[in-house]
């Protein structure tokens, strides 16, 4: 039996794989610079810029994403779904809005207090 789920705006597929892979590009270029790069080398500088402008990029795209999201809601869940996986599905997709934001806010709070700007 084949089950057909309904899919997400179409702004909305693109902007979030373009999220993924950027979180995914920050956090790579975050642990190169940590761990990999010798300390205060041009690597490590180079390093720092991209994660920084990505992450900026990545804040500026996450509130286009939420504005895409206010406007066309997702699909729905089947009615098979129990009323507490509804709950869980919910809190899940919170909580999965306010991470990146609040990652974002850490970083940015962490390069200000490190005497760094964020131009």
């Amino acid at each position: 039996m084949e089950t057909r789920f309904a899919k997400h705006n179409l702004a909305a597929r693109p902007i979030h794989w373009v999220l993924v892979a950027g979180f995914a590009f920050t956090w790579t270029c975050g642990y190169a610079m940590t761990t990999l790069v010798a300390e205060d080398s041009p690597l490590e500088e180079l390093l720092f810029g991209l994660h920084i402008s990505t992450g900026v990029t990545l804040l500026a795209l996450f509130a286009v994403r939420v504005g895409v999201r206010v406007k066309h809601a997702p699909p729905p869940l089947p009615d098979t779904v129990p009323p507490v996986e509804l709950v869980g599905a919910r809190l899940r997709h919170a909580t999965l809005y306010g991470l990146p934001v609040s990652v974002i806010a850490m970083g940015w709070f962490e390069v200000g207090s490190g005497g760094h700007g964020v131009e």
